[in-house]
């Protein structure tokens, strides 16, 4: 209906305009309109379902496609042409609610590759308090919220989402990096009282992973006050969420947009399931992430003087993480609290009040074929991808590479530690573990040169301790290192397994306790280790490939002292700059070496114990032609008597030697002086001349 539509001036008609769409929806203006000069106040009232019909003009830009949804939309508006010929308008109670609102991907016809699905469904799309100001340039609302919504997301399979919306042409830039402004143009200003998302539900299906990561947020809630475009503006924003698999986020602060985006919050994350995030976790290692709980209390800002600071403490809780293959333990611990955390991207800082590691456990296995289950987890793909890429240049490198992150760390203290280590690679199985480890670390710091102390004991199988103190830099041991590790009454049967390969000999029984040492000053190792057997005893001969002809029985012999002891002290020296350095290849070689030299040189090993020289025990001189001992020999049997009662299992078989040359002359001499001896005798008895006459006259007859 239009009555009195003219352009006469100063002449406003009534006019009322109702029109329906094929799709139910309708559109209602009532008002007046006067042409002359152009004034025109009324309402517009949208009602109905239009989106199928509109979608059809935005879907091919978009890539999204409005498939249902009814609009309920009012605004009351005024235009009036001012004296001085400006026009003015205003709108007012401007409202919108939008109900049953559905959204798909939109791939055109003629992409057959990609199925079309839903993307959002949002039952409650509401603006109201809308308003506009013209030629003052502002728009106001008072309230702008989604409800209930559910956006479901698709990643393919090489990253991108399923929806392809169109790329924006760049906005350019001055030589600053800044969009460059009209001078003269009069910026817009813009205010929304509230802005709000609740009962938000947010799936993503990730095909870009191996396996598929199919995650959620359930009850998703964001408000958002007083926004606006206003330098300086403040916005106090609320974001909550909880996941899929338990727990809740929630983050409380506020937001500044302009000049430049700050943003400072307050987080609280409580018992969040990490159990999602094994999908993105499998292609660096092939773990199973099957437990773990996030918490975090802290504080995120953000702003012109840091790029991010984060303070707080955070915990993970119940955390387990498997070998995908095998299915066995890797790691765990009951509780992780990281407190009083304090990280600075501006400084590239990193400090930390104390690490609490409760009831840890680690499992390391060495399986058939010698591969290490810690070693078998980790992706060489990455290795190839970095081999791929090609090694940078020094030059580069130094260019490009960021300043090192400076790391302080108050102490780490461990609690309950628990470890098993198996070698299933040896000709018998080998395992050992440990138990009931405390202790704790102190200082960790790259900004010094102090290195941290050490002290921790444990239980090892069932009665059995270990215990490590000392100073190391954790961050780079092979800097400043002074470690005393001890091991006390361990089961000695066990180490059969390295026994056999290194000589075919089993270990019937023994105790054994190690006392290591070991210090490194500029990359160079000087090792101390004290090792004592008791009651050692070996086994049964084993023919092993590769093993060494070592004759242990003499060697064990000649170590083991009455009590049954053995006390070997074993020092150990190399540079870890050597290509082939190797710890356990090092002390492998020096105990060969030490049961060579033992078995080679016997009498030096019996000479230290009563503190003589070798040669005092290693002959017993014996004068030419004669069976009995010199008083000095007779000293040294009976010192080298004492030794081997210090070895009493040592057995020492002595058999005569004969000086052919030597003996037979000195023989042929006593048997002549006796016979020379006996015919004085009996001549001297009718003679009275004297000896030397008699003995000269008996030799020359």
């Amino acid at each position: 209906r239009v009555a009195e539509l003219n352009t006469l001036p100063h002449r406003a008609g009534e006019q009322e305009v109702v029109i329906s769409t094929e799709s139910r929806g309708t559109l209602r203006w009532a008002g007046s309109l006067q042409l002359n000069p152009l004034m025109s106040v009324g309402h517009a009232q949208v009602d109905g379902s239009h989106f199928p019909l509109a979608s059809g003009y935005i879907r091919h830009d978009s890539g999204l496609d409005i498939t249902d949804g009814e609009a309920d939309i009012g605004v009351d508006y005024a235009v009036v042409t001012e004296p001085d010929g400006q026009l003015r308008a205003t709108v007012d109670n401007l409202e919108i609610l939008l109900a049953g609102l559905r959204v798909s991907t939109f791939h055109g016809k003629n992409n057959d590759t990609m199925a079309s699905r839903e993307f959002l469904n949002a039952p409650r799309v509401e603006l109201s308090g809308g308003t506009l100001r013209w030629p003052e340039q502002e728009i106001t609302a008072t309230n702008f919220e989604i409800g209930g919504a559910v956006l479901d997301l698709a990643r393919l399979e090489d990253g991108r989402f399923d929806f392809a919306m169109p790329e924006s042409p760049a906005a350019p830039v001055d030589e600053e990096g800044e969009e460059p402004t009209d001078p003269g143009a009069s910026p817009w200003r813009f205010a929304l009282d509230r802005f709000a998302i609740t009962d938000l539900s947010v799936a993503l299906n990730d095909r870009s992973v191996e396996p598929v990561a199919d995650s959620k947020l359930n009850e998703v809630t964001l408000e958002v006050l007083s926004i606006s475009n206003d330098p300086g503006a403040s916005f106090p924003t609320t974001l909550s969420m909880e996941g899929q698999h338990g727990g809740t986020v929630r983050l409380d602060g506020s937001i500044i947009a302009l000049p430049r985006p700050e943003l400072d919050f307050e987080v609280l994350v409580d018992d969040l399931s990490l159990a999602a995030a094994h999908p993105y976790i499998k292609p660096m290692a092939d773990v199973s992430l099957d437990s773990g709980a996030l918490s975090l209390d802290g504080r995120i800002r953000h702003d012109t003087a840091e790029q991010l600071l984060f303070t707080g403490d955070v915990s993970i809780a119940n955390f387990l993480v498997t070998e995908t293959d095998e299915g066995s333990r890797l790691g765990s611990w009951t509780e992780l609290l990281v407190d009083g955390i304090e990280f600075s991207a501006s400084k590239q800082s990193l400090e930390v009040s104390e690490i609490r590691l409760q009831e840890p456990y680690g499992d390391i296995l060495i399986a058939a074929d010698g591969s290490v289950n810690l070693g078998r987890v980790s992706k060489a793909a990455a290795d190839e991808s970095a081999e791929d890429a090609g090694t940078p240049g020094p030059e580069s490198v130094a260019n490009d590479a960021a300043p090192p992150l400076s790391i302080t760390i108050g102490r780490v203290i461990v609690n309950d530690a628990a470890a098993d280590f198996a070698d299933e690679s040896l000709p018998l199985p080998f395992d050992v573990k440990i138990a009931s480890l405390n202790g704790s670390i102190s200082t960790i710091s790259t900004g010094s040169t102090e290195p941290s102390t050490v002290q921790m004991e444990g239980k090892v199988d069932e009665f059995g301790l270990v215990r490590v103190t000392g100073t190391v830099t954790p961050l780079d041991a092979s800097k400043n290192t002074n470690l005393a590790v001890v091991f006390e009454n361990i089961e000695m049967p066990k180490f059969s397994a390295y026994a056999i390969p290194l000589a075919g000999r089993t270990i019937a029984s023994g105790k054994l306790d190690l006392d290591l040492g070991y210090e490194v000053k500029e990359r160079k190792l000087a090792g101390e280790n004290k090792i004592v057997l008791r009651d050692f005893e070996l086994g049964d001969e084993v023919d092993h490939p590769g093993a060494m002809s070592l004759p242990l029985g003499l060697a064990v012999a000649l170590l083991k002292d009455p009590s049954g002891k053995i006390d070997i002290d074993l020092p150990v020296r190399g540079d870890l700059d050597d290509p082939e350095f190797g710890y356990g290849r090092m002390i492998g070689q020096a105990l060969v070496n030490l049961v060579g030299k033992i078995v080679t040189s016997p009498f030096a090993l019996l000479g230290n114990l009563i503190g003589v020289e070798s040669d005092e025990l290693e002959y017993v001189n014996f004068l030419p032609g004669r069976a009995d001992l010199t008083p000095p020999e007779v000293e040294r049997t009976l010192k080298l008597a004492e030794a081997l009662a210090l070895r009493p299992e040592l057995i020492l078989e002595i058999s005569g030697v004969v000086d052919r040359k030597s003996d037979s002359q000195a023989i042929r001499m006593m048997r002549f002086d006796a016979a020379v001896e006996s015919q004085i005798e009996s001549e001297s008895a009718d003679d009275e001349e004297a000896y030397a006459i008699l003995r000269a006259r008996v030799i020359e007859s």
